[in-house]
């Protein structure tokens, strides 16, 4: 491995200088070497190493695993202790630290080496999965839907942002209880919990079972209409290992489906209202067209009558002019229908009636 820097913590002149060379041949860069644990966390600040080789017994008041335990509080480096002692209670001190192996004075350069090469790629190793972890619970956390994984026996292993909002509870008190004491999924049918059956329908045939059709009782009672899908969670080799939960609160999606349901309606029926009476309107047109065409044919018909009549037929308006003539009007008075129309009918006097009889008749047609 190139450019891994390492620090060296070591009270004893010898045992440090000897540890430095080796390290210099194998090709490692030395930050620093220091003696107590009070200069290790300044050192770390002003160059920070890849790895620290950490004597558990060391000058001052601080030792070695203390000093360990603040490098973990403040860094994420990798500490492997140097000891010459295999005392139990300090071994016991030392694993509470995590640090990443041990390596008991005296002890060879190329057990050196290989502690310094594996130790350092499980950090990476390790670091990548944080990462990983962290992208992938940073992404559970961004998402609209509440997620829950649980194991076998029922204990809750995760829960998202989302699904804490949902079921209304902090992550202490959801983390590692029966999922099915916080989560209720009651049928909108029979108003009977489901929950458990679900479950068991899951882990007994490997399958994801989901529904939009279900309410979520949560913790301050408050009924949710969900959205969900159980699904087995498995290794590759397909045993199953526990349940995933994804939800989703669809109540003012249910809510606006009502109201557009509503809205359907009404518009169906207003069509239906509108429909109908223009069904009536078309009825009453067609009647309307049928007497139109009668008295238009009893219209033409009159119109034959009168021009077809061998009497002489003439029509005037209220104050006496001609408007009309027919042929046997001109046939028997000689007159051109244009000589006629707009005249007054006194034209025709004959001389025997006197201007009298004619006021009168006159008179008594105009009052009809």
């Amino acid at each position: 491995m190139e450019n891994i820097k390492i620090l060296i913590v070591e009270d004893q002149k010898t045992t440090a200088k000897k540890i430095e060379k080796d390290l210099l041949t194998m090709g490692y860069k030395i930050t620093s070497i220091v003696r107590s644990g009070e200069e290790v966390i300044k050192s770390i600040e002003e160059n920070r190493p890849d790895l620290v080789l950490m004597d558990i017994i060391l000058e001052g008041r601080i030792d070695g695993i203390e000093a360990s335990d603040r490098i973990q509080a403040s860094f994420d480096i990798p500490v492997v202790y140097l000891t010459a002692y295999a005392d139990k209670t300090m071994l016991e001190r030392a694993k509470l630290t995590e640090p990443y192996g041990y390596l008991v004075k005296p002890f060879e350069a190329k057990e050196l080496r290989a502690t310094i090469e594996s130790d350092i790629h499980n950090h990476r190793t390790e670091k990548k999965l944080k990462e990983n972890q962290k992208w992938i619970y940073n992404t559970l956390n961004s998402i609209r839907e509440g997620v829950i994984t649980f194991s076998l026996n029922g204990n809750i292993i995760f829960i998202n942002n989302t699904g804490l909002s949902l079921i209304n509870m902090n992550p202490e008190d959801a983390i590692g209880k029966p999922w099915d004491s916080i989560f209720t999924v009651i049928d909108e049918q029979s108003n009977e919990r489901i929950e458990n059956l679900l479950v068991q329908k899951v882990i007994k045939e490997g399958i994801s079972i989901g529904s939009n059709t279900h309410v979520l009782s949560n913790a301050n009672g408050r009924k949710i209409s969900i959205e969900y899908n159980f699904s087995p969670i498995k290794e590759d080799e397909g045993d199953i290992i526990g349940i995933v939960l994804v939800f989703c609160d669809v109540t003012e999606k249910r809510l606006s489906e009502k109201v557009l349901e509503r809205y359907q309606l009404d518009l169906e029926r207003m069509v239906n209202e509108r429909t109908l009476e223009l069904k009536k309107s078309n009825t009453k047109l067609e009647k309307e067209i049928v007497e139109r065409k009668q008295i238009e044919d009893d219209m033409r018909k009159l119109h034959l009558a009168v021009v077809q009549s061998p009497a002489i037929v003439m029509i005037t308006d209220t104050k006496g002019r001609i408007e009309y003539v027919n042929p046997k009007f001109t046939e028997l008075t000689g007159y051109t229908f244009a000589e006629v129309i707009g005249r007054n009918p006194n034209i025709l006097k004959s001389g025997i009636c006197s201007a009298d009889e004619y006021k009168q008749m006159w008179n008594l047609v105009a009052s009809g």
